[in-house]
């Protein structure tokens, strides 16, 4: 605009010296070729600025977008160590119900032999039905009817259930597995002639699971802390109590094993 401004100065100039028209002419005819060549270079500027204007703006879209897809990213690596996490938990409680899975049919192999060396041991026991052996959800039972073991209103043992201990001792011995004893009676109140010694057939109950227990950690070396006594009294029958062959059934000793303590 400033060469433009110059030219038409010097045009005036040379107009008023007494230049002639000609040349007023050709002056007049560059400073228009001046003025397009301004604008083309004004329009030309105008361009390069929108498309500065253009790229800025996709830089900062692009800017944008990189952000969001940081922050995508991120989201997805910590998305991905939760599942890596989540998946070793997974694993590792796998491992443990497969670990107790094998220690659980261990220990039923265990019970299952165990019960097999108690049916042989005590074979006259179960055929004339004064011994019954039990094995369902992992617990092993071994019934005695109390006769085999006491005289009526005793908690004495008597020689022959000392022999049918025995027996049950040699199938224990070396084990790891807990041994509850819980001494049963039928549902008749005890009799006066016992009153004084036994109150309640809790008293007896109990009397006899502890007298079970005390032979097999002195008499057949059990270790104690395997054991425990239990007196139910009439309040775990095994079937009903109408008849004097019921009431024989639940008149009884069971030696329960359990898992390991």
């Amino acid at each position: 605009m400033a060469r433009a401004l110059v030219l038409a100065l010097a045009a005036l100039a040379l107009a008023g010296c007494g230049v002639s028209k000609q040349v007023v002419a050709e002056k007049d005819a560059v400073l228009e070729v001046c003025r397009k060549d301004l604008a083309a270079c004004q329009g030309e500027r105008d361009a390069a600025r929108s498309d500065a204007n253009r790229v800025a703006a996709d830089l900062e879209a692009a800017r944008a977008q990189a952000s969001r897809a940081e922050g995508e990213l991120g989201a997805c690596q910590a998305e991905r160590k939760k599942g890596e996490g989540e998946a070793q938990g997974l694993r590792q409680e796998l491992a443990a119900c497969r670990r107790e899975a094998e220690a659980a049919r261990t220990e039923a192999a265990a019970l299952k032999e165990q019960e097999e060396s108690l049916r042989v041991r005590l074979q006259a026991e179960l055929d004339a039905k004064t011994v019954e052996i039990e094995n369902l959800r992992g617990r092993l039972s071994v019934r005695v009817v109390d006769r085999l073991l006491f005289a009526s209103g005793s908690a004495d043992i008597v020689p022959a259930g000392r022999a049918v201990l025995d027996k049950v001792a040699g199938g224990l011995a070396g084990g790891a597995e807990r041994i509850r004893v819980e001494g049963h009676t039928d549902e008749i109140p005890i009799g006066p002639r016992i009153k004084d010694k036994w109150f309640s057939n809790w008293e007896l109950s109990a009397a006899r699971a502890a007298s079970v227990v005390r032979y097999l950690q002195y008499g057949r070396g059990i270790e104690p802390a395997r054991l425990e006594a239990v007196g139910l009294a009439l309040y775990h029958p095994l079937g009903p109590n109408d008849t004097a062959a019921q009431r024989q059934r639940n008149r009884r000793v069971e030696l329960v094993l359990t898992g390991p303590r």
